[in-house]
């Protein structure tokens, strides 16, 4: 799977609310899109402090026999194929006073293998490297106004030249109380990225190229909600704009630079302490570089948050998007999309999230010239174990699923993927750890006797692990 570029989707910087309150005292801070908490340092019971450094020392052996693995990642975003490495907010390590604001660098280098680097179906190339991820964060908190900057980067040296890149994200998010009634989110971000080879407007010739497809992409994403966050009704009104150009390999990136707009609004109504009701209109225009894709999304989306325990929060949306093409020769088609997101936190030191997706996908290929098929649909579904054995030793575990509906004469196919990240903490700013990962996909055939390629092309396994270094410097 193609490690995923930032988690912002179209609606999650302004949609997301909530906030997970802890009543631990200040540890290791983990923060997810909309909610916010922190884990508890705990002293290592007897059989933990004993499985931990057993795991560690089994883990080289382990991974000796196996290809290596820059980061383990489950499947994200369908925006996600650039900038690798999770989004999340570190403030965990230690800061950097500048004034009365706080910095917040971090450096991470994997040594990569990966057996299958290309995603081919037989014979499979083996490719080796390095990636050097930088993270820098800024925050700057003044109780009714928060500002954060970041700047996340990869970049890839390999002995395959298509898989060497240098990726780079820029962010800017403001929040604002206006008063105790009114307040503002904003985002403006910046990406300059690629997609992996082997995926995408790529796949089955992944192997024959000598460089990623590689992609500029700007974003804006603002919202502003009356309503006290205790009031029984919220109303928020919301702007997403994101604008994409492909900057090389034309023969497969020609007509598919997009320009797409989406304002929205939503109404929230409290229907128990915890839990509120959510009704949500959209209308986005999708403008390509080929005016035959060109299309207008209506959708309606129904659905609640819960935070039904302090251990638990989430949310769920169901709707239906229609789209509206330009193009005399394409139909009009209703699609079903889902949007949701839980988390769940059984004890201090560990929790679980799960993703649940189904949405319209400008970036994942489609036919510019045939009139039978429709946008993208993208099905995802991910589930993470967060666990910390010890104050020194992290475990992360993860399933992912991703399904790709392109219609005929476009083949879909079907991504499911497997994950086990281990870091063990040399000193508070310093972790070491290994990972390991195993990808399936599979084509889903197409009953139009003019498909393109063959399923089968699409169907591969890769397996990559390996080790890394993290410090927050």
């Amino acid at each position: 799977m193609p490690a995923p570029e930032p988690v912002y989707s179209a609606n999650s910087v302004a949609i997301c609310t909530m906030k997970a309150q802890s009543s631990a005292p200040a540890g290791r801070a983990r923060e997810f899109p909309g909610l916010r908490f922190r884990l508890r340092s705990r002293s290592r019971s007897l059989a933990t402090a004993m499985l931990a450094p057993l795991a560690f020392i089994l883990l080289p052996v382990t991974l000796a026999g196996v290809p290596s693995l820059a980061s383990a990642q489950a499947i994200g975003s369908s925006e996600s194929q650039s900038v690798g490495r999770q989004q999340r907010e570190e403030t965990d390590g230690p800061s950097m006073k500048l004034g009365e604001t706080d910095l917040y660098p971090t450096l991470r280098v994997d040594a990569v293998q990966n057996r299958n680097a290309f995603r081919t179906p037989d014979d499979e190339t083996s490719a080796t490297g390095f990636v050097v991820s930088p993270r820098l964060l800024w925050i700057a908190d003044r109780r009714l106004l928060t500002l954060r900057a970041t700047y996340d980067g990869e970049y890839s040296q390999n002995e395959e030249s298509a898989l060497e890149h240098a990726d780079h994200q820029l962010g800017l998010g403001l929040t604002a109380a206006i008063s105790s009634r009114s307040r503002f989110d904003g985002l403006l971000r910046f990406t300059r990225g690629h997609q992996v080879p082997g995926i995408n407007f790529t796949r089955s010739i992944g192997d024959s190229l000598s460089t990623p497809v590689k992609f500029n992409q700007s974003g804006l994403n603002g919202s502003f909600t009356y309503g006290a966050a205790a009031a029984r009704g919220n109303l928020t009104f919301g702007l997403n704009v994101s604008n994409r150009d492909y900057t090389n390999l034309d023969f497969v990136t020609e007509g598919r630079d997009y320009l797409a707009v989406e304002p929205y609004a939503r109404f929230s109504l409290r229907v128990s302490g915890d839990t509120r009701a959510l009704f949500e209109l959209r209308y986005q225009e999708n403008d390509f570089s080929r005016d035959t894709l060109d299309r207008q999304d209506a959708s309606v989306l129904v659905g609640a948050t819960f935070a039904a325990t302090g251990q638990s929060t989430g949310e769920l949306k169901v709707g239906a998007t229609t789209s509206t093409y330009d193009s005399d020769l394409r139909d009009d088609v209703t699609t079903t999309i889902v949007e949701g997101n839980f988390f769940y936190q059984p004890r201090e030191f560990s929790f679980f999230e799960f993703r649940l997706m189904r949405e319209l996908d400008n970036a994942t290929g489609v036919s510019l010239d045939s009139t039978s098929s429709d946008a993208t649909v993208r099905d995802t579904a991910s589930l993470d174990w967060n666990h910390d054995w010890s104050e020194r030793v992290a475990q992360r575990t993860y399933l992912g699923y991703e399904s790709l509906t392109r219609g005929c004469p476009e083949l879909g196919q079907t991504t499911a993927t497997a994950g086990l990240e281990l870091s063990f903490s040399v000193r508070r700013w310093l972790d070491l750890g290994g990972s390991a990962q195993i990808d399936r996909g599979n084509g889903q055939d197409c009953n139009d006797a003019d498909a393109s390629i063959d399923a089968s092309e699409l169907d591969y396994d890769t397996v990559r692990a390996g080790i890394f270094l993290k410090a927050r410097l």
